[in-house]
């Protein structure tokens, strides 16, 4: 009996990257480098080589397959292949596409532009008034610097997700970076005196995490990631595999409301019970989040009842009389 194979899983999460090409040919780049960056894999109709497939079948397949779409949109809307029989453009096409599947949309629009297309500007509409994300970017705008990355000494270093498109504070010491924004601590780095090198602290992108738990295994953030002793022991009793991340990555977003120590005592506390749960885990954190039980109120002699109420229905039968209805 032939054996069935399943869907190809990708060993990276996929980013589909959706613009005009030549128009928006730097932030297409950009993108490229950043997503690349981050290890994961850009997605990008000019870098995928010769193909016999017809173009909407092929940019359609790679969206679908994608885990999510960053788009650029400039001032063209994209050009409708009305031999085809298309009504409207590719890029509204990538669009409507991503928003049947449910894919997460990122899109980037650029802020200043006096000759948009009439139909970009209804898409842009349209997009404003679903669940997506949006950023206005300037024209000369370093869009890597939204990854939540900064630039000092020909380094950069990560900060926490919270400080992207703020001002920063960059201190540097003997041996430490620290990145302040708005009087509070949103980096604490070892400094690296060397050149062209990213270091990262992946609780800085653990709200990314926690939505796209892909990203776990192959994120750059994440390689030879040093967890405290019980979720690092928890991480590996949960074992490889896609379901696996997804259960510790639930563990690791408690960290958000309950904290780092709350978050590994309970984990140590699971497994010392011979439980691999994190269903488990967090009913531990509910638990220690409930408010302690009020203090039992001690009645002083003078206040005690002298004859306490018995509960005894035979009492209240005899009240109601020998006629009273049953």
């Amino acid at each position: 009996m032939a054996e069935r194979s399943g869907p190809t899983i990708p060993d990276r999460l996929q980013v589909f990257v959706s613009s005009t090409i030549t128009e928006c040919a730097v932030e297409r780049e950009a993108a490229r480098r950043a997503i690349s960056g981050l290890n994961f894999e850009p997605v990008l109709f000019e870098r995928e080589g010769a193909r016999a497939e017809p173009p909407r079948e092929f940019y359609l397949r790679k969206l679908q397959a994608a885990h999510l779409v960053v788009a650029f949109y400039r001032a063209s809307y994209g050009w409708v292949d009305a031999a085809k029989g298309m009504t409207i453009s590719g890029l509204e096409d990538e669009y409507r596409e991503a928003v049947r599947l449910g894919k997460d949309f990122l899109a980037y629009v650029l802020k200043t532009t006096t000759d948009r297309d009439e139909r970009l500007t209804a898409l842009l509409e349209d997009l404003k008034g679903g669940p997506h994300i949006l950023y206005f970017y300037g024209e000369n705008e370093d869009l890597e610097a939204r990854t939540c990355l900064i630039s000092f000494d020909r380094n950069r270093y990560s900060v926490m997700a919270k400080a992207g498109r703020r001002t920063v504070q960059v201190r540097a010491y003997a041996d430490r970076i620290v990145v302040r924004c708005g009087g509070e601590v949103v980096a604490d780095h070892r400094r690296f005196f060397g050149r062209d090198r990213t270091l990262y602290d992946p609780w800085h992108y653990l709200p990314v995490l926690a939505t796209k738990p892909g990203a776990l295994r192959n994120g750059a953030p994440f390689q030879d990631w040093e967890l405290p002793p019980g979720l690092a022991r928890l991480r590996r009793k949960l074992g490889a595999g896609d379901e696996a991340d997804r259960r510790f990555v639930r563990v690791l977003a408690a960290v958000l409301e309950d904290g780092l120590e709350p978050v590994e005592a309970a984990a140590r506390e699971a497994l010392a019970a011979g439980t691999v749960s994190d269903d488990v885990i967090l009913n531990i954190l509910a638990r220690r989040r409930e408010p302690p039980r009020p203090l039992s109120i001690v009645t002083p002699d003078d206040l005690a009842l002298r004859h306490p109420p018995l509960a005894d229905c035979d009492r209240y039968d005899s009240l109601r009389g020998l006629h009273a209805a049953a």
